[in-house]
């Protein structure tokens, strides 16, 4: 995306990429179409998915400046650093992205005595010593990603859904492959039945699953419903 944006830049600057103006615009009209969108995110997914059509224009806008990459060293590294992050994300999210892990993530918000705005943690150890400094109480909540107060996560750094889901890579990996499972056989048994015998079959596998997934997610992390400062010691 940076050397795509570089290339931007230069389409409207060299005529010779004149014939590449239209997709520059294009990327820049779907931007601004999503961005103006209440649900901009794409709610629950790995990544802004609304954007997906956008990274395909912006391949096509990386052609202006590639000749001047392959010249030069510095930026032939740094072309080669991109594409190794961008390759790695993707491997995390192909992999490991389970859907309920990030987006179903609970959070331990410390109240404290006197003062009106929480702090919010995400390891329950760290809020309890918070908790027990401040004198305050920890109080476990859910803070959905497409909820107003949720959209600050999508830009937090210690609350990153690749961070989550490189440091879980292997639970999730394994929440997603049972929830591959579970669909595929879902699938299966809705075939057998006809008529609306089978859209009900559908329904309820598809709710088990979702309970399922959540309650996998949550294991080994343990319930903290609401612990006052004096029950930390």
């Amino acid at each position: 995306m940076v050397f795509a944006l570089w290339g931007f830049v230069r389409v409207f600057r060299d005529s010779r990429f004149g014939a590449l103006r239209p997709v520059a615009l294009a990327a820049l009209a779907l931007f601004l179409v999503v961005a103006r969108w209440f649900g901009w995110a794409g709610g629950w997914c790995y990544g802004p998915r609304l954007l997906v059509d956008v990274a395909t224009l912006l391949a096509f806008l990386a052609i202006p400046v590639a000749e001047e990459v392959r010249r030069r060293r510095a930026l032939a590294v740094a072309f080669g650093v991109c594409l190794t992050w961008a390759v790695a994300v993707q491997f995390v999210g192909a992999f490991a992205y389970d859907v309920v892990g990030w987006n179903d993530r609970p959070f331990f918000v410390v109240k404290r005595a006197g003062e009106g705005k929480p702090l919010f943690f995400t390891d329950p150890d760290e809020a309890r010593r918070e908790a027990w400094a401040r004198g305050g109480s920890v109080e476990q909540q859910k803070i959905d990603v497409t909820s107003g107060q949720g959209e600050s996560r999508l830009w937090s750094i210690r609350d990153s859904q690749i961070l989550y889901y490189v440091e879980h890579f292997f639970e999730a990996r394994k929440l997603k492959q049972i929830a591959i499972q579970d669909s595929c056989a879902i699938g299966v048994r809705g075939r057998r039945d006809r008529g609306r015998s089978r859209g009900r079959s559908r329904v309820r596998g598809r709710s088990r699953l979702f309970l399922l997934a959540q309650r996998l997610a949550r294991q080994g992390r343990g319930d903290l419903a609401e612990v006052h400062a004096p029950e930390l010691a």
